[in-house]
């Protein structure tokens, strides 16, 4: 029987994490509460600074229209939205170049560009006011992606960083904190995605499934970042994670 599809995501356990692995999500929960707070005190929201000296919001358009990359992380995102999410105002995608990960590590197919094979992290659902939804995880056509496995790209995340001032430093800042804090629910997403698609690739090839327009969103998961930094700080005994 196909599976029911998206799957939705229980909140990770914080509680079978160790104080290091809580201490770090901590540290990148302030990072993230940092950047938010120099927006708020020029007047903005992530979303509109990300949309800043853009042309007109339309669905479907990549903002900005050339994604943004670090190439000394290999890490790349854009900012757009869908016709038929209408709960969320947009949401970014993250990417991970082929160099991020070690010497040898094929992907699951090879796509020909300019730019090499390429490796979707999770998509950030975003809501009107700035303010993170959900992640979720797709198929492979979504994004043009090559996929590389559950283990090969978990190893790379924390590769995952944009380290300069093109569009916005702030929400550059916060989407490398956002992947560090929500480290436990990007994994859990990505181990899905494979749970749901390897099966299918065994009974055909990983070409024909990452390509069927049928199976798009795979997983998602609800995030409220404010309970689940009060939850980590309590676990670390309201110290600070410094």
């Amino acid at each position: 029987m196909p599976p029911v599809l998206p799957q939705v995501l229980d909140e990770p356990d914080y509680k079978s994490l160790g104080k290091t692995a809580l201490r770090r999500i901590a540290r990148a929960g302030e990072a993230m509460i940092e950047a938010e707070r120099r927006l708020t005190k020029a007047g903005h929201s992530l979303v509109e600074r990300m949309l800043a000296g853009q042309p007109p919001f339309e669905p479907w358009t990549h903002y900005p229209a050339d994604d943004v990359y670090d190439y000394e992380s290999a890490s790349q995102y854009y900012y757009h939205a869908h016709t038929d999410r209408p709960a969320e105002h947009g949401h970014f995608h993250l990417f991970l170049r082929d160099t991020a990960f070690a010497l040898g590590t094929e992907p699951r197919r090879t796509l020909t560009g300019e730019d090499g094979d390429i490796a979707h992290v999770v998509a950030i659902s975003m809501n009107r006011m700035g303010h993170p939804l959900e992640l979720f995880t797709t198929n492979g056509w979504v994004t043009a992606e090559s996929c590389y496995g559950a283990d090969d790209l978990i190893g790379a995340l924390p590769r995952w960083s944009v380290d300069h001032t093109d569009p916005c430093l702030a929400v550059n800042q916060w989407l490398s904190a956002a992947v560090r804090f929500f480290c436990p629910q990007i994994e859990a997403l990505i181990r899905a995605r494979d749970g749901i698609l390897t099966p299918l690739a065994s009974k055909s090839d990983w070409s024909s499934v990452l390509e069927d327009r049928g199976i798009e969103v795979l997983a998602r998961i609800p995030v409220a970042p404010e309970a689940q930094m009060r939850e980590i700080l309590g676990l670390l005994g309201g110290a600070s994670p410094s």
